[in-house]
């Protein structure tokens, strides 16, 4: 029988985790061990872990973050098969262990084996829950082409090895955050992993402080924190990685330029939503010089080109690139094949616009409108927004 240790760091979020040790605790398949770290917490966390007596292990450390805290735990975990990562403040589905068990005993090669998730917020009436905002882009099936573009699947979601992790190497101290997504880059280069389509855990939306102690920050900066240090990683591992890892499913096939071009446009695609626009721009425009006069992109072209650029503060970061919207705006004029991939590019500056405006975000919506038009001119944005009213759906979904 397998050895599953969970390693829940926390700090500062008492009342909160005990509702994730307990999620822990009361599940169907419950973990062997439950080791808890609590990094230099200044409430009551330790006199709550206590109180467990012998059903839980827990150390603690002087406040240091949660990559260390993870790392911790790690070097103290001793003999286990399998590590179940738990976010202090998220609860873990009844059946959440036993479902991932069951798939990595019936894939025994696979580095980690991961479920989804669905979020949930405490309101005066009760919990109320949502469906993950994305869970990997249809048709995709690359790991690491997923991962890079966003993170999808979280620590809570995967059972991994424990040779896994002794493998990849440490969490990186020096991120404060994004640890996850950079961490599933180093896992996605070391095996192929194995998904199931269940719920694995429920993420609590809040508005708690996260981060260290040195650099805390309230969860409504949380997406521009994400944005920059997904950058910083985005910009390490792809110059670390061959071009051909990031061919996309629909080209595995292809060969010569044609292949190439598959790739720079995911690339630079992935570049975009990282809000890397500078370089996005550099391989698009790469990419468009690889298509023979008269070729039109494939429809996996349009595909990828449509849904892989989703983030918000990606597109608000190009508004302020006055240089990089020039550049797509001049790509746009190069050749059928340029205009129909940067048309399809831009179909996520319909959808946020339409978002503003119904969330009473009227200056930014006509804001994502002006660059929409800026970008296509007026003919063009007018038959992207035609386009993008016909598919009925937002981008990626």
């Amino acid at each position: 029988m397998a050895h599953v240790t969970a390693i829940v760091p926390t700090y500062n979020r008492a009342a909160l985790m005990v509702d994730c040790i307990d999620s822990l605790l009361e599940q169907s398949r419950p973990p062997d061990r439950v080791l808890v770290v609590d990094d230099g917490s200044t409430d009551d966390t330790v006199e709550r872990l206590r109180s467990y007596a012998s059903r839980i292990h827990f150390v603690t450390q002087k406040n240091s973050g949660k990559s260390a805290a993870l790392n911790h735990g790690l070097s103290v975990v001793g003999q286990t098969d399998y590590i179940w990562i738990c976010d202090d403040d998220d609860i873990a589905d009844r059946l959440g262990l036993e479902r991932l068990l069951d798939c990595a005993m019936g894939h025994p090669q696979a580095p980690f084996v991961y479920g989804t998730y669905k979020r949930f917020r405490d309101t005066p009436s009760g919990r109320v829950f949502e469906d993950a905002p994305f869970e990997g882009r249809e048709g995709e099936d690359s790991f690491l082409i997923q991962s890079l573009e966003e993170t999808f699947a979280f620590q809570f979601a995967q059972l991994v090895k424990r040779e896994t992790y002794e493998a990849v190497g440490p969490f990186r101290a020096d991120l404060p955050r994004s640890i996850d997504f950079e961490m599933n880059i180093r896992l996605a280069r070391y095996g192929v992993p194995v998904r199931i389509p269940d719920v694995i855990f429920f993420q609590r939306i809040h508005s708690g402080d996260r981060g260290p102690a040195s650099a805390r920050f309230k969860a409504d900066e949380a997406l521009s924190k994400w944005a920059r240090f997904g950058a910083q990683i985005t910009r390490d591992a792809t110059a670390s990685l061959e071009l051909a890892s990031l061919r996309p499913y629909f080209a595995r096939d292809w060969s010569g330029d044609d292949a190439k071009r598959s790739e720079l446009l995911q690339r630079g695609l992935i570049f975009a939503q990282r809000m890397m626009w500078s370089e996005a721009l550099d391989d698009l425009e790469a990419c468009a010089s690889l298509a023979p006069a008269g070729t039109l992109p494939s429809r996996g072209e349009i595909q990828i080109a449509e849904s892989v650029v989703r983030a918000r503060l990606a597109l608000i970061a190009l508004q302020k690139d006055k240089a990089a919207m020039r550049r797509l705006r001049d790509l746009h004029r190069r050749s059928d094949y340029a205009r129909l991939i940067v048309s399809a590019a831009m179909r996520p500056l319909v959808w946020n616009a339409r978002k503003s405006l119904r969330e009473g975000l009227r200056r930014e919506a006509a804001s994502f409108l002006q660059t929409l038009i800026f970008v296509l001119g007026p003919a063009g944005a007018l038959r992207r927004i035609r386009a993008s009213l016909v598919s009925g759906r937002p981008a990626g979904q």
